[in-house]
């Protein structure tokens, strides 16, 4: 999948992106394409729903961003990690058995409904082939659902021996940062092989394994590849994103680029798309304000945007130290000639 950002109107994106007029929106080419690619932007979407027999409680999963309120039997209920959890007694009765969740936000209401279907009411009603129970959400916020054909790969168990021990109970974000830092750690240590790049293999572990070996030396390419297969294997969707420079040749056979390309990396954390990059051990970019984690197009979009460049904060991995600093683009000369080399407006991004 291409997605190009050279011909966009910056300024007219910015403000789309958090359009919540969504039919006006997507008359706009720039952010039909955004779509194509990142899906569309909500504050707030249902990623699960479960069922917990020993509390008699049933667990709803959301993604929010922004500050919702939740309403249940008139009194008002938290999120707690992501989490709203309320009571839900399962009985093999001949009615339906329905509990609600008032939503808020702002001036906008919206509702989370949750139904149990016993096997007794499927009796009642002749439909007695249903032998199960069944527990139904309904709802008017969007649903979010997990972009599995993000998380192909081979190699999987070896992968996941080399990653030994990480803690797979950690909160989704705390999990995604302590497996690609487990993955910078490895190639930290690894020996430095000399020879050219790796440029045949298909899969991240056969990139991870030559670097360990010091069989092959490796680009940001192969890079790229071994955390997004990493992330994969412990079952956190993940892509790689190549970002493709504009290039002409003149009349001296001379090959004129616009600006360096690179391959660098996404993974799908609670609901969106996030960018890193750990072949510059850059872990995250966020906006100070609101504190959000950008995707890719959302990185190059606030560099192009003065507005929004000095709210950029980096989260950048030091392996020696085994450490994280957050820094600004003014602190660090070597995050601010990296960041500004690659990250232009002038690519086209190739998502695998």
């Amino acid at each position: 999948m291409i997605f190009n950002i050279k011909n966009w109107t910056v300024t007219i994106v910015s403000t789309l992106l958090f359009c919540n007029n969504f039919a006006a929106a997507e008359e706009k080419l720039s952010f039909s394409r955004y779509h194509q690619v990142y899906g569309p932007v909500y504050s707030i979407g249902i990623k699960d729903l479960s069922f917990d027999n020993k509390s008699s409680k049933a667990e709803i999963l959301l993604f929010c961003t922004e500050k919702y309120r939740f309403f249940y039997q008139g009194k008002e209920i938290q999120l707690n990690n992501g989490i709203l959890s309320i009571p839900f007694e399962i009985a093999d009765s001949e009615t339906i058995i329905k509990q609600t969740i008032d939503v808020f936000c702002a001036k906008q209401q919206f509702f989370i409904e949750l139904e149990y279907f016993s096997p007794k009411y499927f009796q009642k009603v002749g439909k007695d082939y249903y032998k199960d129970g069944y527990l139904i959400l309904n709802t008017d916020l969007p649903r979010l659902s997990t972009p599995k054909t993000y998380l192909d790969l081979n190699y999987k168990n070896e992968l996941l021996d080399l990653l030994q021990p990480y803690d797979s109970k950690a909160p989704l974000n705390e999990h995604f940062l302590n497996i690609v830092k487990k993955q910078i750690d490895i190639l930290h240590q690894a020996p430095k092989h000399k020879g050219p790049p790796i440029g045949t293999f298909k899969d991240g572990y056969l990139f991870l394994k030559a670097a360990i070996d010091s069989t092959h030396s490796f680009s940001c390419s192969g890079n790229s590849l071994m955390i997004r297969d990493c992330l994969r294997a412990v079952g956190i969707p993940a892509r790689n994103v190549a970002m493709v420079c504009s290039k002409k040749v003149s009349n001296n056979n001379l090959v004129i680029l616009e600006s360096q390309g690179h391959t660098t990396n996404e993974a799908f954390i609670n609901g969106k798309w996030q960018w890193f990059d750990a072949y510059f051990n850059y872990l995250y970019a966020k906006d100070k304000k609101g504190g959000n984690f950008l995707n890719t197009w959302e990185l190059i979009d606030h560099l192009a945007n003065p507005l929004k460049r000095d709210r950029l904060l980096f989260g950048v991995y030091d392996p020696e130290k085994k450490l994280y600093s957050e820094l600004t683009l003014d602190e660090s000369v070597s995050l601010r000639s990296t960041i500004n080399r690659y990250f232009t407006t002038d690519k086209d991004l190739i998502f695998r």
